[in-house]
């Protein structure tokens, strides 16, 4: 429910079905089957009893793909027009043969009515003119968006799931000229819960519109082969360049490739990349004025961003003198003073990096994170980068990339030259990176499989268990790093580190139930009671008065199973309650007498009989309350039948005779 969540809030259906997203459709669709239930057949409203599966169709007709939308649909009306017939069957009198041939006469007409409706609807609906044209209004681009922009489910939401759970399952295989981080799409938003990613991707084939970065590079030709990878992303070296496959799609701003689908498996293309060679002094030297639209777009951080995390970043960097030296200085920090471990708790938002800079563990997911996180704090262009390292050489000079190569790290924006990644996950390196990371190619369960390159500044690559620490920081001042013990509380234990975010859909969902469940018990009550003051204020006669007393008598009994029947009188009625209930039989057969004279004798009562009338009616409705546990009398409150325009509703047929 937590992940589900947390990917509410950047995902845009149709979406990957995640558990927390199927639990909560099973509960939300149990719910609906519960009051459905109940209107059809307790409140006895069935067309409201439809009320719930109409917005469930809706919603998904809307939200979900179009694969099945016409038959889909159908089926719903005719499953919705079947359950109204059946249900006005069910209320028809069946007690004698020629009700019995009525009803079943009338089932069979129903029946096909309904069949030819549903083949005009399959058959003609179609065929109108304009059925497949385009929406006059298309509410899906309200956001302004159009139709190429996509938000799609953050990667790092499961991602630990993927390194885990998947961890020999292959994802694909990738032939190419050298090694690298296979990169599929990088994250430019942090709402302080997930880092999301909201890009605008256009058809493609042949080259890509982008600009290389003015510095050394090579050419890397890389052909994949899809086979276990369930989303649209589609891996490539950074810096991709051109793509042979026709059916994709292509956002310039994050140089992510997507398949024309829901899914990239199955899928084989060819495209070429361009590595940059970067190195520490290029690095350096790239100082400048930063644009405004990246500066606000890429170091944007919600307000409740973690203090600590900032306090640590500008202490960390204090003694930088450059944009290269500070995003160093941070990426050394974490390894050098950090330790990669799978085995914690999941999620990168506010709380989960005050644990993690505390606990000093974690996986690629908040080490990522964290930094890109703490160098927009410095001013620092960032964003998360998301993909796969480069796999295991096989002997036909392929990659074979699985589960366990999941990866994220940060890239930052240099002026002139854009984006670099870089490497603050212990036991990772990108290749041909050392050159200005410092680390050397590495990765999960292996040693270096990079063959031996020369690569520009290599004389200056360290490894990561060599690095030194920040000036200032050291054993004598570790406390200066430590986050404030005021937030391990809630941070660091009370949700495992997810800084409340698995409180957050439950105390949404919960506040949701209590705020409907209140309204209810408002509603209804107040709701019923003005339909009483209602009827009392129509009644303009003594005899009308006298109809109103006791029509709100028999609805009170009604709410206790005692409807009275079709086929029986007023008095027969009131001798069966007052033998049921207890309550005093003259005074009920005085009420039934008095209602029968005021509705079919004529203008016959008085003002002194009518008030002594209602005044019998409401004290035997008192007593009845009386008789009732405090349980019983709210759920009497809380019952919505006595707001039906024709409650009390008698039952069909007559009472049960007594045995012989």
């Amino acid at each position: 429910l937590t992940a589900a969540w947390d990917a509410f809030g950047v995902v845009k259906a149709p979406t990957e079905p995640l558990p927390g997203f199927l639990l909560a459709g099973m509960v939300a669709v149990w719910l609906i089957g519960v009051v459905a239930d109940a209107a059809a057949f307790r409140a006895r409203l069935p067309v409201h009893a439809l009320v719930g599966s109409f917005v469930l169709v809706l919603f998904t007709g809307m939200l979900g793909v179009d694969d099945w939308r016409l038959l889909s649909s159908l089926a719903y009306a005719t499953v919705a027009l079947g359950f109204l017939l059946m249900y006005r069957l069910d209320r028809r009198p069946r007690r004698t043969d020629a009700a019995r041939r009525r009803r079943t006469v009338q089932a069979a007409t129903g029946a096909a009515i309904l069949g030819l409706a549903a083949l005009v609807g399959a058959v003609g609906g179609p065929a109108l003119p304009g059925a497949d044209d385009d929406p006059l209004f298309d509410w899906k681009e309200l956001d302004g968006s159009g139709g190429g922009r996509r938000v799609t489910l953050s990667p790092l939401v499961d991602i630990r799931g993927r390194i885990v759970d998947q961890a020999p399952i292959e994802v694909f295989t990738v032939q190419a000229d050298e090694p690298a981080y296979w990169r599929t799409t990088a994250l430019d938003n942090f709402n302080g819960d997930v880092w999301g990613g909201e890009w605008t991707y256009q058809p493609v084939a042949g080259e890509l519109e982008v600009l290389p970065p003015p510095v050394p590079q090579v050419t890397n030709i890389q052909t994949f082969t899809i086979s276990g990878l369930a989303d649209f992303w589609l891996p490539a070296a950074y810096l991709p360049v051109r793509i042979d496959q026709g059916s994709v799609k292509f956002d310039v701003e994050s140089a992510t490739l997507i398949a024309d689908g829901p899914t990239s498996e199955g899928f084989t293309y060819t495209v070429e990349s361009i590595s940059p060679r970067f190195d520490a002094d290029i690095l350096r030297r790239a100082e400048g004025p930063v644009p405004a639209d990246v500066l606000e777009r890429y170091t944007e951080l919600p307000d409740d961003f973690s203090p600590e995390a900032r306090r640590q970043a500008e202490v960390i960097t204090a003694d930088a003198r450059t944009t290269y030296d500070a995003v160093r200085a941070l990426q050394d920090h974490f390894l050098a003073n950090f330790t990669y471990d799978i085995n914690v708790a999941t999620g990168h938002d506010t709380g989960r990096v005050e644990t993690f800079l505390t606990e000093r563990r974690g996986y690629c997911e908040q080490f990522a994170g964290t930094m890109a996180a703490m160098a927009r704090h410095l001013g620092i262009p960032a964003r998360v980068a998301v993909g796969f390292t480069y796999g295991e050489a096989q002997p036909d000079d392929t990659w074979l990339v699985r589960g366990e190569h999941y990866h994220a790290w940060p890239e930052i924006w240099f002026p002139e030259i854009g984006w670099v990644p870089f490497e603050p996950t212990p036991g990772r390196g990108a290749p041909f990176t050392a050159a200005y990371t410092g680390v050397e190619e590495q990765q999960e369960g292996s040693d270096s499989l990079v063959p031996e390159t020369t690569i520009p500044g290599e004389e200056d690559a360290v490894d990561p268990s060599a690095l030194s620490t920040p000036d200032g920081f050291g054993p004598d001042n570790i406390e200066d790093f430590t986050a404030d013990p005021g937030l391990t509380g809630d941070g660091a234990e009370g949700s495992g580190g997810s800084g409340g975010s698995v409180a957050t859909p439950i105390l949404a969902v919960g506040g949701t139930a209590v705020a409907a469940a209140a309204a209810w018990a408002v509603a209804v009550p107040a709701l019923a009671a003005r339909r009483r003051r209602a009827r009392t204020r129509a009644a303009h006669s003594d005899d009308e008065r006298i109809e109103a007393a006791w029509e709100s008598l028999v609805s009170e009994l009604s709410l206790d199973g005692l409807a009275p029947y079709a086929a029986e009188t007023r008095s027969e009625y009131a001798d069966r309650v007052a033998t049921s209930t207890g309550l005093p039989g003259d005074r009920l057969a005085g009420v039934a007498e008095s209602a029968d004279r005021a509705g079919f004798g004529g203008s016959t009562a008085t003002i002194d009989s009518a008030a002594e009338t209602v005044a019998d009616a409401r004290r035997l409705e008192h007593q009845l309350r009386e008789r009732h546990t405090t349980r019983e009398r709210i759920r009497r409150r809380l019952d919505p039948r006595p707001l039906q325009p024709s409650w009390p509703r008698r039952r069909p047929g007559g009472p049960p005779r007594p045995e012989a």
